[in-house]
């Protein structure tokens, strides 16, 4: 079945036609003018990926195993309230999609996302095992667009507020003629860790400014998006004090130029300043 309507219509109709489609406690508002077989669409779509409901329980906070993600980043599942939280990839933090409710189906859980103008964003979590699901998402677009589908998988994020910690303080380049990044700054704030890294300059570094970081396992994973390269740093640490703090940290970067120069790989080394 092909798509309806137009980008125009769609931030146009609100007042013409209104769909709701109820499923328990979960409720979906479908808006358009004309749009019955959109609406029919999409409810079929949310039968055929749930299912027959059944309970089960998701709690916690799930990171995509794909650092260079274009899509999901995060999950935030609460499973007492029945709720989920999403974020995307956006610059220069992730966006985010906001809180919704789920329905537990056989498969996992099911969600929705309206994004006026645009359509809906669908997902279907399904449990892996205890520390990994499989997220399939779909867009379905209100415009002549095709929908799309994309496939993710997340790992757990550990629980508790110690992320990031024995990462914490200021870094120094053991290199003193490095000519990549000479120095790096991890501070938390309200939850989050943040980055804040310096590359070789004349007369003076430049300032890279500052990036949320994410944990992956043992590690910490930040992106910047430069213009004309993306850059992914990989920090792991290598040695810790006796109050759980690394002496040393070891930063792989991955930078993907936008020409000519394909993607290069530097590694550094860093002890605390």
């Amino acid at each position: 079945m092909s798509a309806i309507g137009s980008t125009e219509q769609c931030s146009t109709v609100i007042s013409q036609f209104s769909f709701t489609l109820r499923m328990s406690r979960f409720k979906i508002k479908i808006e358009g003018e004309n749009k019955m077989r959109k609406a029919i669409r999409f409810a079929v779509l949310m039968i055929a990926m749930g299912g027959m409901m059944m309970a089960l329980n998701l709690n916690g906070t799930w990171v995509n195993e794909n650092m260079n993600t274009r899509g999901i980043t995060k999950l935030a599942i609460n499973n007492s309230q029945e709720k989920i939280r999403a974020w995307g990839e956006c610059h220069p933090h992730d966006c985010d999609w906001g809180n919704v409710h789920f329905i537990h189906t056989s498969k996992g859980i099911l969600a929705s996302w309206r994004q006026p103008g645009i359509g809906h964003k669908v997902i279907l979590a399904e449990r892996i095992n205890n520390h990994r699901i499989k997220v399939t998402a779909k867009l379905l677009y209100c415009d002549a667009r095709s929908d799309k589908t994309r496939t993710y998988y997340f790992r757990k994020a550990p629980r508790g507020g110690r992320v990031g910690k024995p990462f914490l303080g200021s870094w120094t380049n053991i290199d003193p003629y490095s000519r990549g990044i000479t120095k790096i700054a991890i501070s938390r704030l309200n939850g989050k860790v943040y980055l804040h890294a310096w590359g070789k300059c004349h007369p003076t570094d430049c300032d890279w400014g500052r990036s949320i970081a994410r944990r992956d396992g043992a590690r910490l994973i930040v992106k910047w998006h430069q213009g004309f390269v993306d850059r992914t740093m990989f920090i792991r640490g290598l040695q810790k004090r006796p109050d759980g703090r690394y002496r040393r940290i070891r930063v792989r970067l991955v930078s993907h130029y936008h020409d000519s120069r394909g993607t290069k790989v530097m590694i550094y080394y860093f002890d605390r300043s």
